[in-house]
């Protein structure tokens, strides 16, 4: 096996609380019957993704771990909730649901800024796209009629939390949970 496919794809988020966990995963248990999603996110694998870094050598986690840990050098905690759905893709068929980032989400985006910037240095790339951070429910509307986003909760509010850390996590495909932390760095 080469070094490349002994660490995998990583990626660099911010894990959920416990709590928040539980809270959700009672809820995707309540709805997985009514709302046809091909692949529903395992409570322990909820987050908010901060950076994507894709196929990573296993001799670059040891550098990246502590560039993050620079980047987050005097950061400190803050407060985030997790509150109402959204979904991404054509509204009658989505190829996401997820629910809400809220509270000091400033400061998600500052943290977002700073890991983009420690990463960058290692020649990882940012995406195109602008940071939208929210939790990822579920994957690949399959019903047979139209998904209605106005029959969910749009209100609906999980709770608050401070996360303290942010980690770089291994996608274990075929795995439940499917995600591993393989170095967490405190804020």
């Amino acid at each position: 096996m080469d070094q490349r496919s002994e660490v995998g794809r990583l990626f660099i988020a911010v894990p959920l609380a416990d709590s928040l966990q539980k809270a959700i995963g009672e809820w995707t248990r309540e709805h997985h019957g009514q709302l046809q999603f091909r692949k529903w996110v395992h409570p322990a694998d909820l987050h908010i993704t901060l950076q994507f870094l894709g196929d990573t050598p296993i001799q670059k986690v040891s550098q990246l771990s502590e560039e993050l840990r620079n980047a987050a050098e005097g950061f400190g905690s803050f407060t985030l909730a997790v509150r109402g759905m959204g979904t991404f893709g054509r509204p009658a068929a989505p190829s996401i649901l997820w629910t809400g980032v809220d509270g000091q989400t400033g400061r998600l985006t500052d943290l977002h800024k700073q890991v983009i910037n420690a990463t960058s240095k290692l020649g990882f790339q940012p995406e195109e796209r602008s940071y939208k951070p929210h939790i990822t429910l579920a994957r690949s509307f399959q019903g047979n009629h139209a998904f209605n986003l106005s029959e969910l909760d749009s209100t609906i509010s999980f709770g608050e939390w401070s996360p303290d850390s942010f980690v770089i996590y291994r996608t274990r495909m075929g795995r439940a949970p499917m995600y591993e932390v393989i170095q967490r760095i405190r804020l």
